[in-house]
């Protein structure tokens, strides 16, 4: 991303951290020896602890867990401290594609809505015209077989064409765009809460409702008080 969508305040805020960021990128940033050493203390009277008997033991205990929280403490805090120049500029940049993805990322969804339906509906068309298709074969077999039955040669041989036109024939199937991916999801809405909550309490819970509500119409769309409907979504491939 260039800094063309950045503010003029922005871009020094920008060019603050980066100087920030160069700084540290060109220090060599390591644990030093007077941590280390901390650490292997903390470690050691950490591990000196293994079952508290009596109240000094307990005080001890204490003592030592406040010393190795602290020696935690410290090491986060300059974590933070370091990080936060690069994650400072982070927000920057993920509020500036934030802003400029914000009017296209709906119009995105929606024109993949429009394409998805109407391809939805191609693929019904096909998937009724292929029916036909194989009705019409069946048909011709039928045909077929009766005028063999009757010994009617002329009339075998022409449903015997038949048969053969239509195996030969190219399967019916919707033709899609190439580079698109189109995606199917079952979409409900409540009608009748009440019809709902007699058929099925479980998808009346306030916590984790649309998940179960998912599962649930997967395998049975017919739910008292639910309106169910497929909706197409289609994308383009990277």
């Amino acid at each position: 991303m260039t800094t063309a969508l950045a503010t003029p305040t922005t871009l020094e805020r920008i060019k603050e951290l980066s100087s920030q960021i160069e700084e540290i990128s060109n220090a060599n940033i390591e644990l030093s020896s007077d941590i280390m050493a901390l650490k292997a203390k903390a470690l050691e009277r950490a591990r000196s602890i293994t079952t508290i008997e009596d109240d000094d033991e307990e005080k001890m205990g204490v003592a030592i867990l406040a010393e190795v929280d602290g020696a935690l403490r410290g090491v986060e805090a300059s974590r933070l401290e370091l990080k936060s120049p690069l994650t400072a500029l982070g927000k920057i940049i993920d509020g500036l594609a934030k802003t400029y993805s914000k009017e296209l990322e709906p119009e995105k969804a929606r024109i993949g809505k429009v394409l998805g339906s109407f391809q939805a509906e191609k693929r019904r068309k096909a998937e009724e015209a292929e029916r036909a298709r194989l009705a019409e074969f069946q048909k011709a077999e039928d045909e077929r077989r009766k005028a063999a039955a009757a010994n009617d040669k002329p009339a075998q041989e022409a449903a015997a064409a038949k048969v053969e036109a239509i195996v030969s024939a190219e399967p019916i199937k919707a033709t899609k765009v190439e580079g698109t991916i189109t995606r199917t999801t079952l979409k409900y809405r409540v009608l009748d809460m009440n019809a709902l909550f007699a058929a099925r309490p479980d998808l009346c819970e306030i916590l984790d409702v649309k998940s179960k509500v998912n599962v649930a119409i997967a395998v049975n769309r017919n739910i008292p008080g639910l309106e169910v409907w497929e909706e197409s979504s289609t994308t383009t491939r990277r």
